[in-house]
């Protein structure tokens, strides 16, 4: 835990205002109840909280049915029931502090790179994505990295191979992977069909820390798309 001053809660109000983030309104609406971000004791949790846990305790009456918009977009800057936040931390008293929370801090941009500099997907995914490469537009250049739709959003990475088939990867660094990540890559597919394959195969991989029982599930039902998970290790070498 570590001290979450008052004056950077109310300067990133200030921020949020200016850039345009929230309205007039919303801003003296946090000022005035704030709840969340006025805790001064800002919490790292031990290890992830699934949201089928969550979904649990509120059927058994050990959270609020509040807790049930857990991973519905805004729900991040909602208020939370004390009580509710209660709950949390003692569980989370329970819980050890494994290595792999602290690794999870590992950004996407840092595992994205990683992959990009890879001689060969083979070498993480299997010999079938030996021959696939970012993807190059007709003239050359490579726009794989970052690929933007510039309608379903930003691809994280994006590779052919010499046959024209598409190769679609979506990646999740978070412990706690929402199965709401199937839904993103499926639409990712469905533009590249629509608009680069020409009738060539289009396949999707999603890389996340971990796969809760409802993620794999939702992976299964896309016939095209396969679920990899990654873990990271560290090798010291005497100088």
């Amino acid at each position: 835990m570590k001290l979450l001053p008052l004056k950077k809660i109310e300067s990133d109000i200030d921020n949020a205002l200016n850039n345009g983030r929230i309205s007039k309104d919303q801003a003296d609406q946090l000022r005035k109840n704030p709840h969340v971000l006025r805790l001064k004791l800002h919490v790292a949790l031990n290890r992830g909280l699934e949201l089928a846990q969550i979904r649990k305790w509120v059927q058994e009456g050990k959270l609020s049915p509040a807790m049930n918009n857990c991973g519905k977009l805004g729900f991040n800057i909602c208020e939370v029931d004390v009580k509710d936040y209660e709950t949390i931390i003692e569980w989370n008293k329970t819980q050890p502090l494994t290595p792999s929370t602290q690794l999870s801090a590992l950004l996407e941009e840092d595992l994205r790179h990683y992959i990009v500099n890879l001689s060969s997907l083979e070498a993480v995914l299997g010999s079938e994505y030996k021959g696939y490469r970012l993807y190059r537009e007709p003239d050359g250049q490579i726009t794989g990295e970052l690929y933007d739709t510039k309608v379903v959003g930003q691809i994280d990475l994006l590779y052919q191979n010499e046959n024209g088939d598409f190769l679609v990867i979506e990646l999740k660094r978070t412990e706690d992977t929402s199965d709401k990540a199937v839904g993103q890559i499926a639409r990712y597919i469905g533009w590249v069909q629509e608009n680069l394959a020409k009738g060539k195969k289009v396949e999707g991989i999603l890389i996340a820390r971990s796969a809760s029982e409802e993620l794999k599930y939702a992976v299964k039902a896309l016939k095209n798309c396969k679920l990899f998970t990654y873990e990271i290790q560290f090798k010291f070498t005497p100088i």
